[in-house]
């Protein structure tokens, strides 16, 4: 069994592997017009490989999520993809599942 770096909590992506444990909003990940993702101390890659080990579909989810509850109006489908596009010149079609 592989034991994951990163979970969900809430609107949350965990990296269980900081101490303490380093905590990162959804938008940080997948909003790519957010000053969290603008502000964000990751780097591409990084957020390419935490996509990658959540999911794309799971996280898409999440972003949904956190949307609603700001009663935004946004499409969470298409943001995540304009993102995983940015973030790897591909479509979410290509790799991202």
């Amino acid at each position: 069994m592989t034991i994951k770096r990163f979970s969900i909590d809430d609107l949350m992506i965990v990296d269980t592997e900081c101490n303490p444990v380093h905590r990162m909003y959804i938008r940080e990940l997948l909003d790519s017009a957010s000053s969290e993702y603008q502000r964000s101390k990751l780097n591409r890659q990084q957020k390419v490989d935490i996509i990658n080990e959540l999911g794309i579909d799971t996280l898409t989810e999440v972003l949904a999520e956190c949307f609603l509850r700001k009663g935004a109006s946004y499409n969470a489908a298409q943001e995540a993809r304009f993102t995983w596009a940015i973030l790897t010149g591909k479509g979410l079609t290509d790799e991202a599942n």
